[in-house]
């Protein structure tokens, strides 16, 4: 798990260092596959067959904001559809006037839902699109890959029906239009694909906002079972029970996928949850604070010399080290003077380094320092050892003398102080003094 989080971290960096470059490759790649997709499946127009055209157009798309893909992508099927028939380009036109208008005014900067659905639907796994939606916007965002989803659907029906409409438009009727709205607009299984994304959709957004461990992972297979349930029971109920098969697997892979991007987009660590409490003039505030999953760096602390280029570590366990051997040897120093008075105690323990400052200095020394003193750490912890022992040696022994010595002074004490008279007042004073001592 910690190399997988090192990953991650050395992707995030690498993208946030090269924001600029990174997004105009992945514009460049959606683009060039969403116009040679295009292309393949259309291609009435010999013009822009060549592999140059679609290369041209995804540099022009590079740094560019991702509406001017969709406009691109969408003038390009115009053109496609003119050179088949100028009724079916005229009535995609009116199509996409409507989209746009939808677009325009909901989810302007959400173009590449819109122009990567296609692209999935072809691969088989749109299913990723409307739980994206859900997960990294709002619910309305889904009217981008709802506007994805019909433009693949309708360049499916013109590419089945091609040699229909193109003989129409050559005997000069005028039932095209007729023929393509009633392949388009009455097709069954498109309105099944477009509620299940929308139904994904809302559903990914509403447990994406609760406040519950996992939330976003949970929307995300709820959002795919909910596409499993509506669009697979709407194929059966169609009678296109093989198509089951093919739906369920690219569900499958569309939450493999979703759990990848997780993972870099939205990885927390639940189990440091914190749960704060502030206020100001007119309110009480109470946040919930997860941590994003990042590489720990408690663990160790690491000091780099910038003249000999090299990394020196310095674990916990050796600065714990550090302090005990300080600690005890500031024992040593002070066992033999047991007249020491509270005072200087005292200033002696504020002179004592915190092992914050400890590990302050530690970092601000040199390599060959820090070498230095973990040798010299080394050795002071195993004499401190050796001394403790010693020094519970001599304590113990003292502890046995004194308690002899306690018992022969019981017998010696009236010979030693003076007794006074019975009748005088220093009586209860002698009395007192051999428990004083």
């Amino acid at each position: 798990m910690t190399q997988l989080l090192k990953f991650k971290e050395l992707v995030l960096d690498f993208v946030s260092r090269y924001e600029i470059y990174v997004m105009a490759a992945v514009r460049f790649v959606i683009g060039f596959a969403a116009f040679r997709l295009i292309i393949l499946n259309t291609g009435y127009m010999e013009t822009l067959t060549n592999y140059p055209i679609a290369i041209l157009l995804a540099l022009l798309c590079c740094f560019l904001p991702s509406g001017v893909m969709v406009f691109v992508g969408a003038v390009l099927i115009l053109l496609e559809f003119y050179a088949l028939s100028p009724m079916i380009c005229l009535l995609t036109a009116l199509i996409f006037l409507i989209m746009f208008c939808a677009y325009m005014r909901f989810t302007v900067r959400k173009g590449l839902y819109a122009v990567l659905t296609p692209i999935l639907s072809v691969l088989g796994i749109p299913y990723i699109m409307p739980v994206t939606s859900g997960l990294r916007g709002e619910p309305f965002a889904v009217i981008s890959v709802i506007c994805g989803e019909f433009t693949y659907f309708m360049i499916r029906h013109v590419s089945i029906n091609a040699a229909v409409f193109a003989a129409d438009e050559e005997s000069g009727g005028t039932g095209v239009i007729t023929m393509a709205v009633n392949e388009l607009l009455m097709d069954q299984e498109m309105y099944l694909y477009l509620i299940g994304f929308v139904a994904a959709a809302i559903v990914t957004f509403c447990i994406r906002k609760l406040s519950v461990r996992m939330s976003h992972l949970i929307a995300a297979a709820i959002g795919i079972v909910c596409q499993i349930a509506i669009i697979g029971g709407g194929e059966i109920m169609l009678g296109n029970q093989e198509a089951l098969t093919r739906i369920i697997l690219g569900c499958v892979v569309s939450f493999l996928i979703l759990l990848i991007v997780s993972f870099f987009m939205h990885d927390l660590n639940y189990r440091k949850t914190e749960n704060v409490q502030f206020e100001d003039d007119e309110y009480y505030y109470y946040v919930k604070a997860i941590p994003k999953r990042l590489v720990s760096s408690e663990a160790e602390t690491t000091s780099e010399n910038a003249n000999d280029n090299i990394t020196v570590t310095v674990t916990s366990s050796d600065v714990a080290a550090a302090i005990g051997a300080a600690g005890i040897s500031s024992q040593q120093d002070s066992k033999g003077s047991d007249t020491e008075s509270g005072s200087e105690k005292k200033n002696r323990k504020k002179h004592q380094s915190t092992p914050e400052e400890e590990v302050l200095e530690q970092q601000e020394a040199s390599a060959p320092q820090l070498a230095a003193q973990a040798a010299e750490q080394a050795a002071a912890a195993e004499a401190a050892e050796r001394a403790a022992a010693e020094a519970v040696a001599e304590r113990a022994a003292a502890a046995a003398q004194a308690i002899s010595a306690a018992a022969g002074q019981a017998d010696s004490t009236e010979e030693s102080v003076e007794t006074p008279e019975p009748d005088s007042p220093g009586k209860e004073e002698s009395d007192k003094e051999p428990e004083s001592e």
